[in-house]
């Protein structure tokens, strides 16, 4: 049902703004980040602005009846599927940073091109595992666990090299 699709769309994670994009002057659409896991089945407020109106709704968002899965592995990819959007969203906010960073100097900065280019890489791996893990209900395989392990330490060495560029601050 085309309704429920859209719903469902509407309700997982939004797409993360992409100041990198945006600082090109490329498309002001915002990269497809993490699309983050299915609504988590319960009872929601639904509500809906258009202008001045507002309209409010309860909804019981039931299992979809088609998974034969335990409620435990199905919490778990949900966990999994908000910590890689977490993830996500903190690389991205780096990589905003480093643009705005990058904006207001006079004089390019040679170190901060290369630094924002291994930001946007980091940022492209992540989301290609994070697709990679919401394309299946269940637990991430041992190579999927170990890159977004290695990803997480990457960030750190990330946000390093930005504080040394910024001089520690």
């Amino acid at each position: 049902n085309i309704d429920h699709v859209a719903t469902v769309r509407e309700a997982r994670r939004t797409d993360e703004p992409d100041p990198v994009r945006a600082d090109r002057g490329e498309s002001r659409t915002p990269r497809r980040g993490p699309a983050g896991p299915y609504v988590v089945p319960g009872n929601y407020t639904v509500r809906l602005q258009h202008g001045d109106v507002v309209s409010e709704s309860a909804v019981e968002v039931r299992e979809d009846r088609r998974l034969d899965l335990p409620a435990a592995v199905r919490a778990s990819w949900t966990r999994q599927q908000l910590r890689i959007g977490e993830l996500y969203e903190e690389i991205n906010g780096l990589a905003g940073e480093i643009v705005e960073y990058e904006q207001g100097l006079d004089v390019p900065d040679a170190a901060a091109e290369p630094l924002r280019e291994s930001v946007e890489d980091h940022r492209g791996r992540t989301l290609g595992v994070a697709r990679s893990i919401s394309g299946w209900i269940g637990p991430p395989t041992e190579d999927q666990r170990s890159e977004l392990a290695f990803y997480r330490q990457a960030l750190d060495a990330l946000r390093e090299r930005w504080s040394a560029l910024r001089g520690g601050n």
